[in-house]
C-alpha cells in the first residue's frame, strides 16, 4: 500500500495535490499562556520563562515540521520519528518506515 500510494503521489497530479491539501489544511498553531501559582511571583521571572517557552517553540519550526509529517502519513500510512530536547529547540530525527512498527507506547511525563 506504501508503495502504490508513493507511485500514484508522484505520478497523479490530483492524487499529489489532495495529499498536500489534506496535510496543509490545519494550520498548527498553538497557544501559550502563563500560569502563575503564586501571588510573590516577579513580573520579570514570569515573562522571562514565557519568552523562553516562546522561542523554543519558534526554534522548533512546528508549523513546518507538522504540516511535512501529516504529509508523510497520508503517503506512507504512519510517521516515525525520535525527539531530542536541547536547551532551546526541539528536533526529530525521522526514522525509515520501512524498518520500523508501532507496538508500544511511551509516555513520558
Amino acid at each position: 500500500m506504501r508503495d502504490i500510494s508513493n507511485f500514484y503521489y508522484k505520478t497523479s497530479g490530483i492524487y499529489n495535490r489532495l495529499c498536500r491539501y489534506m496535510a496543509y489544511m490545519y494550520r498548527y498553531d498553538w497557544y501559550v499562556t502563563p500560569y502563575i501559582n503564586s501571588d510573590s511571583a516577579k513580573d520579570e521571572k514570569v515573562l522571562d520563562g514565557f519568552n523562553k517557552t516562546l522561542m523554543y517553540l519558534d526554534n522548533f519550526g512546528a508549523k513546518k515540521f507538522f504540516g511535512e509529517a501529516a504529509l508523510k502519513v497520508l503517503r506512507n500510512g504512519a510517521y516515525y520519528g525520535y525527539i531530542t530536547k536541547n536547551a532551546d529547540r526541539a528536533t526529530i530525527q525521522e526514522l525509515p518506515p520501512k524498518y520500523c512498527r508501532s507496538r508500544f507506547t511511551a509516555a513520558t511525563g
